[in-house]
């Protein structure tokens, strides 16, 4: 054997950080986030493929800057006194804050931190957000004709799914559902949540929908979700029920265009289901309402309105859908 055989390999820092990530994400396999959330057991679990990814991809970066601005770096713990320069070279740069804290966030995970152990990143506003919530974004449309923008519109905004969900949806995805069809998912759903979380109070989710035509969604880490169908009119809402089960079986449409500006459509649909079922806020109490902070403060909303929106949209906390889509 020669010398050179039994030099061992030396790890890179992307070797470890690698090593880093794959291992929380491994152990995140199966488990249950917010049971994990509640024990605050998920600061070294990773349980997304997405998540995943992103984070790796905000720790190249990372290294590629240590590699320019600190070459003597040779290992990720002494990179670790770094990071706050990091945020703050992107802040001085002009950096999304959105995408400063999405890097932060994969500092944290690397890491295995406290969130508060890094600096922070200028706030974040929903009149900054960069990608294409605003359908009038400079060039937005420039790789898709305004004909198939305008049919994957009018679809989206009127089931609000994610550019993955649509392309998974089957014609037979497309059904109605009475108030006896949602209170036996209601039903199937409780005794399921009550058999994985014993220790926790159930909060119904189905009987808070409305009896309508639906589709079944599958989105993020495989969770399906139930949208209801809401064109601009009673009119349109049939067109786009038979338009969809006309395919049968089939995939409606196997791939979307990356130019499609899906959340503003996403946007479109959260502002009409909210404002169909929201309540008169005059007649509420504190503790039905939602006040605004931020650019958005004095604007009050109805609470109920925006869960329900919120679990249309895929998501279960409301100021999601305050801060991105209302």
């Amino acid at each position: 054997m020669g010398r050179w055989a039994k030099k061992a390999k030396k790890a890179t820092i992307k070797d470890e950080i690698y090593d880093s990530l794959t291992s929380k994400f491994n152990a995140g396999k199966g488990r249950d986030h917010n049971a994990d959330k509640a024990t605050k057991d998920d600061r070294n679990v990773i349980y997304t493929e997405r998540s995943y990814r992103n984070y790796m991809s905000s720790g190249k970066l990372f290294v590629n800057w240590i590699k320019k601005n600190h070459p003597e770096c040779k290992n990720l713990k002494n990179c670790r006194q770094y990071v706050d320069e990091w945020i703050g070279y992107m802040t001085e740069k002009g950096y999304s804050p959105f995408t400063i804290a999405s890097r932060r966030s994969a500092m944290v995970k690397i890491y295995g931190a406290e969130s508060n152990e890094f600096i922070s990143g200028p706030p974040r506003f929903r009149k900054n957000i960069k990608n294409n919530r605003d359908v009038h974004e400079k060039a937005r449309n420039r790789h898709i004709s305004e004909e198939t923008e305008k049919r994957l519109g009018r679809i989206v905004s009127a089931i609000g799914c994610r550019r993955q969900e649509f392309q998974r949806i089957h014609g037979t995805d497309v059904f109605y559902l009475s108030k006896e069809d949602l209170k036996k998912m209601e039903y199937e759903y409780e005794a399921d949540f009550k058999k994985n979380h014993p220790d926790k109070t159930y909060v119904p989710f189905y009987t808070s929908f409305e009896p309508g035509w639906y589709v079944k969604l599958k989105g993020k880490g495989g969770k399906v979700r139930y949208t209801q169908i809401l064109g601009e009119n009673d009119n349109e809402t049939i067109d786009i029920v038979n338009e969809l089960q006309a395919y049968g079986s089939n995939l409606v449409m196997p791939k979307v265009h990356n130019a499609f500006p899906e959340h503003y459509y996403r946007s479109e649909y959260a502002k009409r289901y909210y404002n169909k079922y929201k309540r008169d806020v005059d007649t509420l109490t504190i503790r039905q309402l939602y006040y605004c902070r931020k650019d958005k403060k004095g604007i009050v909303y109805d609470r109920r309105s925006m869960l329900m929106t919120s679990r249309m949209m895929g998501h279960n906390r409301i100021d999601v859908i305050a801060g991105h889509y209302l």
